[in-house]
C-alpha cells in the first residue's frame, strides 16, 4: 500500500510523492495519477519533486 509523504497542487494538476513500502523502486512521483519518476533513493525524490514540479 502507497503512503503519501508530499502533495501539492500545481496549474496542470496534483503532484504527489509517494512511499511504495517494499515494493521497488519504493519511492514515486505522480502526476494527475500518472507515474513520472521513481527512485529508492529519498533525498533524490524529495529534491526532484520540490524543484521539477512547480
Amino acid at each position: 500500500m502507497e503512503t503519501t509523504i508530499k502533495s501539492k497542487r500545481v496549474s496542470y494538476g496534483l503532484v504527489e510523492l509517494k512511499d511504495a513500502g517494499a515494493s521497488s523502486p519504493r519511492y514515486r512521483i505522480y502526476v494527475n495519477g500518472q507515474l513520472k519518476e521513481y527512485s529508492n533513493d529519498l533525498n533524490f525524490m524529495v529534491s526532484t519533486f520540490e524543484r521539477k514540479y512547480y
